[in-house]
C-alpha cells in the first residue's frame, strides 16, 4: 500500500496499479471473500478530498496506461469526477466533467452520463432562478 496521505480513499488501486506495472499476476476468483461498508462516516465518502485522491491517481498513472486505453481511461475518470461533483451539489463542475466523459464503452455508461448532464443543467438553472 502507500503511506501518501494524499491518497487515502484510493491508496488500494493505486496499489493494484503499482502491481499490474510491475507485471503482477492477477486472477479472478467467482466468490465474496469479503464485503465493503458503505457509512456516514466512511473514509471513502464523497468529499473533495476524496475528488483530489482522484486525480493525483489519474495523473500518477496515465502515462503509464496503454494509447488504446488513454481514452477511455480519461472519459471513465471525467464521469467519476462529474458524479461525485453532483453528489456534492456542484452542478457547475459536475457538467464540466460530464461533458468530457467520451468516449463511453456502453450504452449505460452513456445513458447515465446524458442523464446526470441534463439533471446537472436542471439544477444549475434552478439556482440561478433563486
Amino acid at each position: 500500500m502507500s503511506e501518501d496521505r494524499a491518497l487515502i480513499a484510493v491508496e488500494d488501486f493505486d496499489c493494484w496499479l503499482r502491481l499490474a506495472k510491475a507485471n503482477a499476476r492477477f486472477r479472478y476468483v467467482d466468490k465474496c471473500l469479503g464485503n465493503y461498508w458503505i457509512g456516514a462516516d466512511a473514509i471513502s465518502n464523497v468529499s473533495l478530498k476524496n475528488i483530489e485522491a482522484q486525480h493525483l491517481l489519474y495523473s500518477r498513472h496515465h502515462a503509464d496506461m496503454h494509447p488504446e486505453f488513454k481514452d477511455s481511461a480519461l472519459a471513465r475518470h471525467n464521469y467519476l469526477l462529474g458524479t461525485l461533483y453532483l453528489r456534492l451539489n456542484n452542478p457547475t463542475a459536475a457538467l464540466k466533467y460530464l461533458l468530457n466523459a467520451s468516449p463511453l464503452p456502453n450504452l449505460k455508461f452513456l445513458t447515465k452520463k446524458w442523464a446526470y448532464t441534463a439533471f446537472s443543467l436542471l439544477l444549475i438553472i434552478r439556482n440561478a432562478m433563486n
